[in-house]
């Protein structure tokens, strides 16, 4: 098979795609547990939006209500959210559309 492409070329563009994949936000392959603006790009929500969410479910859950948005852990002050966790949640969401 013909190689199609320069061997400068292929370094170029190898060049830009790693240098993309360093300086993104979210990895290629999501770490099990993720911080808040990590989960946020994850589920293709905001940072603010899954921080008001959380709120509102800590205050939901406090008054026996049933929280809606995806689970979180806490380390001392700083909230992660377990990848599973953020798939459950979006399959519900899923669920939830089709019904």
């Amino acid at each position: 098979m013909k190689n199609i492409l320069s061997p400068e070329t292929v370094a170029a563009i190898a060049d830009v795609v790693t240098t993309a994949l360093r300086t993104s936000r979210v990895s290629v392959i999501q770490p099990r547990r993720m911080t808040e603006h990590d989960a946020a790009t994850y589920l293709g929500r905001s940072f603010y939006w899954l921080r008001n969410m959380r709120r509102a479910d800590d205050e939901r859950v406090a008054n026996g209500g049933l929280r809606k948005g995806p689970l979180y852990a806490r380390e001392g002050r700083t909230p992660f959210y377990y990848r599973e966790d953020c798939d459950a949640w979006a399959s519900l969401q899923k669920e939830a559309v089709d019904d």
